[in-house]
């Protein structure tokens, strides 16, 4: 039976009719919801960059079950979580019942999103003449355009500092071009 107010109607008839006589009754009975729970187990830590990837729970009553992002830097499609930074991540799993089942308490888990692992892979510099000027940007400009840089380097100093992906975004963009330092 459905949850909710049922009525059962019962008929008598009896097989000895001379006797007894047929009966009707009807009796009320309350269907209370089923109670449900849900199992969502833990969450492994992540690596930033990790592919996105599936949340996998169960109702006991069989229902589906949602999921939704309480903190951190992720993002949820349907049952599908994807990673957006590092940092510590909450997510709920509900249901919400439905005509015979109550709505389950719902279940957070929480799981840690490391930092990637920057890598910096260097080929070796060829050979140089004593005395010839080597600076990181030689190296970078090689390493991300494949080409020998085209500007000259005259002395040590370049002017202002600037940190690796301020050289990398200038250098993948193309925006020097024919640089030359000096006379």
């Amino acid at each position: 039976l459905n949850a909710g107010t049922q009525t059962l109607n019962v008929t008598f008839t009896p097989t000895d009719s001379a006797h007894y006589s047929t009966v009707v009754a009807s009796q009320s009975l309350v269907v209370s919801k089923a109670s449900q729970t849900i199992d969502f187990g833990t969450l492994p830590d992540k690596i930033y960059g990790d592919a996105p990837f599936a949340l996998l729970a169960t109702a006991s009553s069989g229902l589906a079950v949602s999921f939704s992002v309480v903190s951190g830097p992720a993002t949820i499609s349907g049952s599908t979580l994807t990673l957006t930074g590092a940092g510590t991540i909450a997510v709920r799993a509900v249901q919400a019942g439905n005509t015979n089942y109550l709505a389950a308490a719902s279940v957070d888990r929480s799981f840690a999103v490391v930092k990637a692992t920057t890598v910096i892979t260097w080929t070796a510099p060829s050979a140089i003449v004593y005395g010839t000027a080597l600076g990181a940007a030689f190296q970078i400009h090689t390493e991300i355009t494949g080409e020998r840089p085209d500007f000259t380097m005259e002395h040590a100093y370049w002017g202002p500092s600037f940190t690796s992906d301020q050289v990398k975004y200038v250098l993948e963009k193309g925006l020097v071009r024919d640089f030359r330092l000096g006379p």
